[in-house]
């Protein structure tokens, strides 16, 4: 069985080069414009993995992750933060809210997320 990753992520490029290259790998792949499409299909689906954004309109990132985190299912499921802030609390706050790793955009290639990707959701 396929696992699946859903990528909420408001920069269609962004979206569509993530969705392809996850696709290429073999995975099923949901895709969220905006915190409120992505907490509503996270909710519905319960993807293996979310590759969230921070800064979007309607639900934020962080606002989405606090959701999440206080469902049953979500409370588990491995997120990886992938944002273009770098600052320290964010990081602090994404960490103390149990995500898998933090992407600041501007440092990593689509090879580096497909890579942490890969590797996060195949550790139990």
């Amino acid at each position: 069985m396929k696992k699946r990753i859903l990528i909420v992520e408001d920069e269609q490029d962004m979206r569509d080069a993530m969705s392809d290259a996850l696709e290429q790998r073999g995975y099923e792949v949901l895709v969220a414009e905006n915190g409120e499409v992505g907490l509503s299909l996270a909710t519905q689906e319960r993807p293996d993995f979310i590759i969230l954004d921070l800064l979007m309109p309607k639900v934020g990132g962080q606002e989405m992750l606090e959701y999440l985190r206080r469902d049953p299912w979500g409370k588990d499921v491995k997120v990886l933060i992938l944002t273009a802030m770098d600052d320290v609390q964010n990081v602090a706050e994404g960490y103390q809210k149990g995500i898998t790793d933090y992407v600041i955009k501007s440092s990593a290639s689509l090879d580096d997320i497909v890579r942490k990707v890969s590797t996060a959701i195949h550790v139990s």
